[in-house]
């Protein structure tokens, strides 16, 4: 393909490193809104480091986030189940047999691992 002579770099550039980059498929003239490569490729892996950050682990029967398994957290969830709505539940954790719902049985068993019946969850 001969060349046409035109000059695809903004005339206003003043050469730096990384200069705006004119786009002639689009004719694009809107020099201030074009990315350099380094920043379009730093977004591209910022995109993909967010989507395989892993989520945080589930703290089974924390209700109330505080990082500790306590009497709080049974009475939040007796306050769950009558209806009421606590300042902070995180539901979650209330779900502590796994069964996908938050019942009076997942109550019982925090009640059963707070006097050592039990030592674990799901």
């Amino acid at each position: 393909m001969p060349s046409t002579g035109r000059s695809t770099r903004n005339p206003r550039d003043t050469g730096g490193i990384y200069g705006h980059i004119y786009n002639p498929i689009s004719n694009s003239g809107d020099w201030d809104s074009q990315t350099s490569p380094i920043t379009g490729k730093l977004a591209l892996l910022n995109s993909f480091w967010e989507d395989q950050k892993p989520s945080p682990p589930i703290n089974y029967s924390d209700v109330n986030g505080n990082d500790a398994i306590n009497i709080v957290d049974l009475l939040l969830m007796m306050q769950y189940y009558a209806g009421l709505t606590p300042a902070v539940f995180i539901i979650q954790n209330a779900d502590v047999n796994c069964n996908g719902m938050v019942n009076i049985i997942d109550s019982l068993l925090i009640a059963q691992y707070y006097v050592d019946i039990i030592w674990s969850f799901c």
